[in-house]
């Protein structure tokens, strides 16, 4: 049971979270793969195909991953708490109002490390490619 609600949470996190940035350039918003940039420009690829967005009109870059990679950071935690036995089933307390097994624990600790890893290498690779300081 934990574990397929894990993973419906997994997968709705990365349905949720895709690799395309949005630009804002004026008052458009453009959502693209950043693919490589010049000094003066961002090269992009949209549905139609590569294209050239100038930086001098470009207002604002929102990467992507960055929600992805702080999202799976509380998974991480939860994780690390449970493994540690901060809320063990198996100590004989009934006064647990929560608790989860060493497998749920480890599942947990799986999906946000992946979650965080994931996110953080979109996020870098969007901004390198953006060619940001």
């Amino acid at each position: 049971m934990v574990a397929r609600r894990g993973g419906a949470i997994v997968l709705l996190a990365l349905a949720g979270c895709g690799t395309t940035a949005t630009i804002r350039e004026g008052g458009l918003e453009h959502h693209v793969r950043i693919d490589r940039s010049t000094p003066s420009a961002l090269i992009v690829q949209t549905n139609e195909g590569e294209r050239t967005i100038p930086r001098a009109g470009i207002s604002e870059i929102d990467h992507p991953g960055n929600v992805l990679a702080v999202a799976g950071m509380p998974f991480i935690a939860l994780g690390v708490a449970t493994l540690r036995g901060v809320w063990n089933c198996g100590d004989g307390e009934s006064s647990h109002a929560f608790c989860m097994g060493t497998a749920a624990s480890g599942l947990t600790f799986s999906v946000g490390l992946l979650m965080t890893i994931w996110g953080a290498t979109v996020w870098e690779r969007s901004h390198r490619a953006a060619g940001e300081p």
